[in-house]
């Protein structure tokens, strides 16, 4: 975390070892016990500085951003304690009310390949993703990727130029089969318990409150995927997925394709493992394949293989099956955000 969010990490360290850290501390407790997280703290925190320009806070923030080499980042922790003794009521009712999550749309750039591969094998695709958030995932095939590979990038961009327009970079290792084009995409829709409206001011800024403020690349490109989403609808409907999601690959007029985004892990094993029946069930009426994006040791109820140290990694794994049997491939290891993906070899 100290690379990539310096500003973030120095508050989470003062708030683990500050004896003043108790009105900070206060926000949290409201929370439920099973919610009591650092990270839900820090982005009620967040939450508030994106909705009042004028805090203190937010003006550090962009010192960081814009790397002042002098940016007083040891301020930041008084302005922590001093705005969470301000605003109390306002953060206790964030953390009572909300859970962190993430619309991670870097995660598209190792997606994208797998779908070609899949588009290139069974024609166009009706894609459904299963924590789909805000739907950010599902527009992949409108935004441009630039792949580098060491020796030479690698550039797909869309046929209709988009605006604005969004590209996102990964680094690859290995021999991933990487397209000329970007998958055709025939039908897509989301699944998620608390889905996210792109039309909602309230709710979009959380959803950038979640990802850590000196982060900007990724709060620019969240913000323009939420742009493109706006022009560019997709349905995202409300449900845990388990038993709407087989129901809407089996009406699919095209090949069925099933994404998920770390979120089984949120699912409970009994509903994991109804899904992967379910799924079953219904591979021995038509063919079906599905697009894993996971720590496979949090979901012991797929069968991705898994290799040592597996473990807190993401792991890219494809599901086919075709007529009738199930077959797992495990493709390698990615940055959980799609900075770079490692193939297996």
């Amino acid at each position: 975390m100290e690379g990539r969010a310096p500003l973030w990490s120095r508050v989470a360290r003062h708030l683990a070892t500050e004896p003043d850290a108790e009105p900070v501390l206060k926000v949290l407790a409201a929370a439920s016990p099973d919610q009591q997280r650092p990270v839900l703290l820090l982005a009620a925190l967040h939450d508030a500085i994106l909705s009042d320009a004028d805090e203190p806070l937010a003006a550090l923030i962009n010192q960081v951003r814009n790397s002042v080499s002098d940016a007083p980042m040891d301020d930041a922790w008084p302005m922590v304690v001093d705005l969470a003794r301000r605003r109390t009521i306002e953060l206790q009712h964030l953390v009572t009310t909300r859970h962190t999550q993430t619309n991670e749309v870097g995660r598209c750039a190792v997606v994208m390949p797998v779908l070609a591969t899949l588009n290139n094998e069974c024609g166009p695709l009706d894609l459904v993703e299963l924590g789909a958030s805000a739907g950010l995932l599902l527009n992949l095939d409108r935004y441009a990727y630039q792949y580098q590979t060491g020796d030479h990038t690698v550039t797909v961009t869309p046929e209709v130029t988009m605006s604005p327009s969004l590209e996102l970079v990964c680094g690859i290792r290995g021999p991933v089969e990487l397209p000329s084009r970007l998958p055709e995409i025939a039908s897509r829709l989301g699944i998620d318990p608390l889905p996210v409206d792109v039309d909602d001011p309230a709710a979009t800024r959380w959803l950038q409150a979640c990802v850590w403020p000196d982060q900007w690349d990724r709060l620019e490109r969240l913000r323009t995927a939420l742009d493109l989403a706006r022009q560019h609808r997709v349905e995202v409907v409300r449900d845990d997925g388990s038993t709407r999601t087989p129901t809407e690959l089996a009406a699919a007029s095209h090949h069925p394709v099933l994404l998920t985004s770390w979120a089984l892990t949120y699912l409970d094993p009994t509903r994991r493992a109804d899904l992967l029946r379910r799924l079953d069930e219904l591979a021995q009426t038509r063919d079906v394949s599905m697009v894993l994006f996971e720590d496979p040791t949090l979901i012991p109820e797929f069968p991705v293989p898994t290799r040592p140290g597996d473990a807190h990694r993401t792991v890219v794994a494809l599901l086919r099956w075709r007529s009738g049997r199930r077959h797992a491939e495990r493709l390698g290891t990615a940055h959980p955000h799609g900075y770079w993906w490692h193939a297996d070899r």
